[in-house]
């Protein structure tokens, strides 16, 4: 789905390799946080992106059974 693309939903990285990554570029201290209320409020305010992806999902399936917002945090040392 293009929009999905574009909207940096597809595509994205696991939770875990965005720790990852962060520890990587030589991050210290890094802390995930996973933000579920944002997907669901796209929903809830009738994105139209979060509503064709809840389209195309499969009957009882929410967007944030797969999509997560995150909030990172860490330091450089």
């Amino acid at each position: 789905m293009v929009e999905a693309l574009v909207g940096c939903v597809a595509g994205a990285a696991l939770v875990t390799a965005t720790e990852n990554f962060a520890r990587a570029a030589g991050l210290d201290n890094v802390a995930v946080r996973v933000k579920p209320e944002y997907v669901s409020a796209m929903v809830s305010f009738e994105d139209p992106l979060y509503q064709k992806i809840v389209a195309a999902l499969s009957a009882g399936a929410s967007p944030d059974d797969y999509v997560a917002s995150v909030e990172i945090t860490a330091c450089k040392s």
